[in-house]
């Protein structure tokens, strides 16, 4: 399931650091850019819980092949997209495929309780290292390539993940009385106001994360007239600079300040972003940027698990659905919020992110590190 995830986060990642320049090809509207930006992130909100709700039916291994190749039809779309409308069109195919919550329920069916925490730790590796490598290369395949090839191997990797479902992956018999999602249950989790202020929270990061990815390949471009392949002198310590950081803080949460790390990853935000507005060479941009993006990623690790340790024993899973819509969601807000006030300049779209910042700071400041939460 490590590499079932791990290759369907290379196809994503890949795309992420160019995907608006590619946009931005086919079409002037900033805003059906930020669509096709954060159109992924829409479905994956929309069908997360279905996805869940499905699984407990039909089956979590039948659900993730589904799902597996919702995605590759969508990047192959993405692949012949000729206008921004086939293009938004083949990324919202692809975040049809929300299996996120399904691959975590399929585990948590495999896998004894006392070994989940280390086999979630050994399926995160994987998805850390997968995703610096396709920001990385990314860029450096579309300027060699094209754009159009990185759709095309997305596609692929998510076909060869599923022949490998299919045949390599066995599931065991569910159980007869599987638990589902009831009203009462989603009702439950959207009373416990420390879980929304997570979920907010997490919305909050992933809307930070899609306008970053947006915003900074066209002012590379634009103002500092960097190549594609050029992405990458910024995107390698912009990723080596937030793994550092999240590993860092990941501790200093398990030590019990998992606010003040919270509090930390917007203050970086904040911060960062104000750094990327004042005038400056690329050397300055960059480090201002670096610093944004590695407050978007801190808390990356950290919101999921205080959503495990705050919300009822009974409703994980289902906290964990809701956690997963709400934080998808935000990737769609971060995405389309740019296309908005980008018409007006880099400077005021950069805003966003400071707004970002300052809101999620206040946000953390009223949370209650889990051993003094309820």
């Amino acid at each position: 399931m490590a590499l079932v995830v791990s290759f369907r986060i290379l196809g994503l990642s890949l795309l992420i650091p160019v995907i608006a320049i590619h946009g931005q090809s086919l079409t002037n509207s900033t805003i059906l850019i930020g669509i096709a930006v954060g159109g992924y992130g829409a479905t994956q909100a929309l069908f997360q819980i279905p996805y869940g709700i499905a699984s407990d039916r039909f089956g979590r291994k039948r659900m993730i092949v589904t799902g597996m190749l919702i995605f590759s039809a969508g990047s192959i779309l993405g692949g012949f997209a000729q206008t921004i409308e086939a293009l938004i069109a083949a990324r919202i195919l692809q975040g049809g495929g929300a299996v996120t919550a399904t691959v975590f329920a399929f585990i948590n069916d495999t896998i004894e309780v006392q070994r989940r925490n280390f086999v979630t730790a050994l399926i995160g590796a994987p998805i850390g290292i997968f995703f610096s490598i396709g920001v990385i290369a990314g860029p450096i395949l579309a300027h060699s390539y094209g754009i159009d090839l990185l759709f095309f191997l997305s596609g692929t990797l998510g076909f060869i993940i599923t022949i490998y479902l299919i045949f390599l992956v066995r599931e065991e018999a569910p159980p007869k009385f599987r638990e589902t999602i009831t009203r009462e249950q989603i009702g439950s989790i959207f009373k416990n106001r420390e879980l929304l202020k997570i979920d907010v929270a997490g919305m909050l990061m992933y809307s930070s994360i899609n306008a970053i990815f947006y915003l900074l390949p066209l002012i590379l471009v634009d103002r500092f007239g960097f190549e594609m392949n050029e992405f990458t002198y910024v995107y390698f310590p912009m990723i080596l600079v937030a793994i550092v950081l999240m590993l860092t803080f990941s501790k200093i949460a398990d030590r019990g300040y998992t606010r003040e790390s919270i509090m930390f990853s917007f203050a970086l935000i904040f911060a960062g972003s104000i750094g990327m507005i004042l005038d400056g060479n690329i050397w300055w941009f960059a480090g201002a940027a670096i610093i944004a993006f590695a407050g978007s990623n801190v808390m990356e690790p950290i919101l999921p698990i205080f959503v495990g340790k705050i919300a009822q024993s009974q409703v994980v899973g289902t906290a964990m659905g809701v956690y997963s819509t709400i934080q998808f969601s935000g990737s769609f807000v971060g995405a389309i919020m740019v296309g908005l006030l980008l018409p007006y300049g880099f400077t005021t779209a950069i805003t966003f992110l400071t707004a970002v910042g300052a809101i999620g700071f206040l946000l953390a400041f009223t949370m209650r590190n889990p051993n003094a939460a309820s």
